[in-house]
């Protein structure tokens, strides 16, 4: 039986009340599925604000296999990211938090300013030329609220303050 129809053997029966079975807790396609449908469009605690308190404060956290990043922007404003290099998919720092100025990957020196956009690419002259590859660092929302941030990965969000 495969986890699609597990689940609705368990939603159709007697026993949904209760609890949902053991192995739940330890399978991967559970979890997948959970991810899949509730997690991956859910708001997640990021950091306490004050630890990105100045222009350039950023902060990076691994949630369900990747690395995100969140940097205090020059208008004091929150901008989120994946941590990866859009060239290669190196993490463009492996710091867990600091300031910074810009972003450079450690690899190919591909560099990106604090919002995420392309500035600078070995071996390519004129950034402008390659803007149609979209080729800036890939973004995620962000809120802050009350003291906390929260990241979110999905367009298709679940609830919204």
């Amino acid at each position: 039986m495969d986890v699609n129809d597990a689940i609705k053997k368990f939603l159709n029966s007697k026993n949904n009340n209760i609890a949902p079975p053991g192995w739940v807790y330890t399978s991967k396609d559970w979890f997948n599925l959970e991810f899949k449908n509730f997690f991956s469009r859910s708001w997640h605690f990021f950091c306490l604000s004050h630890e990105l308190d100045k222009y350039g404060s950023f902060r990076n956290r691994n949630f369900y296999n990747k690395n995100y990043l969140v940097i205090r922007d020059k208008n004091g404003g929150l901008r989120a990211f994946i941590n990866s290099c859009k060239h290669r998919g190196a993490p463009l720092t492996d710091q867990k938090c600091g300031r910074m100025k810009s972003l450079v990957c450690p690899y190919h020196k591909w560099g990106y300013n604090l919002e995420g956009k392309l500035l600078n690419a070995l071996g390519i002259e004129n950034i402008e030329d390659v803007v149609e590859y979209d080729l800036n660092m890939t973004s995620v929302k962000v809120e802050e609220e009350a003291g906390l941030v929260f990241i979110n990965f999905s367009e298709k969000i679940i609830f919204h303050h």
